[in-house]
């Protein structure tokens, strides 16, 4: 999801949608270090 999410950022967005993204990846990135701190490890991408 974080992929799809980073690419869809790297096109043009009006400036609310680039917002959202912008939102959903620091949500995206909050979740992917909640399970990093509970499971112990690294998660490869």
């Amino acid at each position: 999801m974080l992929k799809e999410n980073h690419a869809d950022m790297e096109k043009m967005h009006s400036k609310e949608e680039q917002e959202m993204l912008f939102r959903t990846h620091e949500h995206l990135k909050q979740m992917e270090r909640a399970i990093t701190e509970k499971l112990g490890t690294v998660i490869l991408r």
